[in-house]
C-alpha cells in the first residue's frame, strides 16, 4: 500500500463538505460500508492516497449539492453533484 500511495501522491486532496451543507434539504441518508475507490475502467486498480484505501463504516447524506461521505476513523469527503 505504501508504494501505491507514493505513486498516487499527486492526486488532489479530497473535497471537504461545503459550508451550510447541513442546512440543505436532505434527499437521502443511509449508513453502510465503504470498501474502495478505483480508477475509471480498472476495477482492481484501487486508490489508496488520502485515506481512500481504508475500509470503514460510512454515513451518507445526499442533497442537491452532492453526497457527503462521513467515515468515522477515516478521512471524510464530499462528492459534488
Amino acid at each position: 500500500w505504501k508504494w501505491r500511495a507514493s505513486l498516487q501522491s499527486d492526486l488532489p486532496e479530497l473535497p471537504a463538505t461545503p459550508e451550510g451543507f447541513a442546512d440543505d434539504e436532505t434527499l437521502l441518508t443511509m449508513e453502510g460500508r465503504y470498501h474502495a475507490s478505483t480508477t475509471a475502467g480498472h476495477w482492481l486498480d484501487r486508490i489508496v492516497a488520502h485515506g481512500l484505501g481504508t475500509r470503514s463504516r460510512t454515513e451518507l447524506t445526499l442533497t442537491a449539492r452532492g453526497l457527503d461521505v462521513v467515515r468515522p476513523g477515516a478521512a471524510d469527503f464530499f462528492i459534488p453533484a
